[in-house]
């Protein structure tokens, strides 16, 4: 029997400095914003959707009531702030790759009669995710398909069966989120990412106890390697992380 072909998205790499730099965003939510952005990214480009607000937050790990995620989800929340989302009710119904080229069956495409047949709630909306259409704001208005969907440039790979495991395994979005910017960064230093723990905090906007706990998680369950750096020098302390390769 034929393997089921691996559904990958690519997220901007720009994205870390994105929620880093970000005035509204603590150290407290900065994982799970990019967790659930790179979920959306999943669900739009292999047209998931109708899909429950409930079931989203079940995708992320948390209860299906769990309020204190709705300031990043809801309408004009976090992720839309940002410039990461917009709030839209035209969700796909499919998608055509054909000569190269990435296109859309949505809910609004439909003609009227048959929008009825799907029933949709008025109060149902989706977050279409901006920078997997538009790379810039630029892009944008001139109507340049740039974004991560379309050009894969500076981008690093979001696998949600690697996501689902991590969380199985209960690492949680903290540390699948320090997995991913361990694995951006190795897809650009081939031999290892030598870095000293205050610069990755610095880097990530992860409290140094956070980092070194997920650190140690990651490393126990398999998902990357972490060796000591051959810099010399107490101010350079440093170790090298490479990835283990995915257990899934």
């Amino acid at each position: 029997m034929a393997m089921r072909r691996r559904e990958l998205v690519y997220i901007h790499n720009e994205i870390f400095d994105d929620l880093k730099n970000f005035d509204g965003i603590n150290t407290g939510n900065i994982a799970t914003v990019y967790c659930y952005y790179c979920l959306l990214c999943y669900l739009y480009r292999y047209c998931k959707y109708p899909i429950p607000a409930e079931k989203i937050k079940q995708m992320l790990g948390y209860s299906s009531s769990y309020t204190n995620i709705n300031k990043i989800i809801k309408r004009n929340g976090l992720t839309d702030r940002i410039g990461l989302t917009h709030s839209t009710r035209d969700f796909p119904l499919q998608y055509k790759y054909e000569t190269g080229e990435l296109s859309f069956t949505t809910y609004f495409s439909l003609d009227a009669e048959t929008r009825r047949l799907v029933d949709m709630s008025k109060n149902y909306f989706i977050k279409q995710p901006l920078k997997a259409f538009y790379r810039t704001e630029e892009s944008k208005q001139i109507g340049i398909k740039d974004g991560t969907y379309f050009v894969i440039d500076n981008t690093h790979v979001f696998d949600f069966v690697c996501f689902q495991t991590i969380l199985q395994d209960e690492i949680g979005l903290n540390g699948f989120y320090i997995y991913q910017y361990i694995s951006h960064k190795c897809d650009l230093f081939l031999n290892g990412f030598d870095i000293g723990i205050t610069q990755l905090e610095k880097s990530i906007s992860i409290p140094k106890r956070t980092i070194f706990r997920y650190l140690e998680l990651l490393q126990s369950k398999g998902y990357i390697t972490i060796n000591q750096s051959n810099r010399r020098g107490e101010a350079t302390k440093a170790n090298v992380y490479s990835i283990s390769g995915r257990k899934s």
